[in-house]
């Protein structure tokens, strides 16, 4: 084998092991999970911030993955209560989200798991309601554990902050809108 080979295969052989290792490194964190979180405050009272939560159809006018709230559960909102989100997939077709609110204490907050996706493992998110001078704040953290095969997500949630905070912008807006469409 010549010299040049030589080095060549060492260099692969490098290359291959610190790919493994960082392939190794991203299914260990994604098996922990991601965690954002953002707020936004509103000029509401908390009380009537709260009412705009509890219409599950209000969650697609602000969250931009989401096209469509179907309710699974004939019951009021609350622990238990049941629904999906429809999203257009990446190749056209809709992706289908299932879950389930676990933690509902009116007005103060909620948390949201996710019971069935394509992509993730586990999905929480909780929402907090905080009165402060002149209205409410909206805290959102949202954490995120992509199933095995989809590992890669994890920088890329990381990476995608700004979504969240593009979110709370169309959030805030949404609130807002909702305050002049229904009047308390």
């Amino acid at each position: 084998m010549s010299r040049l080979t030589r080095r060549s295969t060492r260099i692969t052989l490098v290359c291959v092991v610190a790919l493994g290792a960082i392939v190794a490194g991203l299914m260990v964190w994604s098996s922990t999970g991601v965690r954002l979180s953002s707020h936004t405050v509103v000029s509401l009272s908390r009380d009537r911030v709260w009412e705009f939560f509890v219409d599950p159809h209000n969650l697609a006018r602000w969250d931009r993955s989401v096209g469509r709230v179907e309710p699974t559960t004939a019951a009021p909102m609350g622990t238990g209560y049941t629904f999906d989100t429809i999203s257009p997939g990446p190749d056209g077709e809709a992706t289908r989200s299932s879950y389930r609110i676990e933690d509902f204490t009116p007005p103060h907050g909620a948390r949201v798991d996710l019971v069935g996706s394509p992509q993730f493992q586990r999905a929480s998110w909780h929402t907090k309601l905080e009165p402060v001078a002149g209205g409410t704040r909206v805290v959102i953290e949202v954490e995120f554990a992509p199933k095995l095969g989809y590992f890669f997500l994890t920088p890329m949630l990381l990476l995608s902050r700004g979504n969240l905070m593009t979110d709370m912008t169309y959030l805030h807006d949404e609130i807002e809108a909702y305050a002049r469409r229904t009047p308390s």
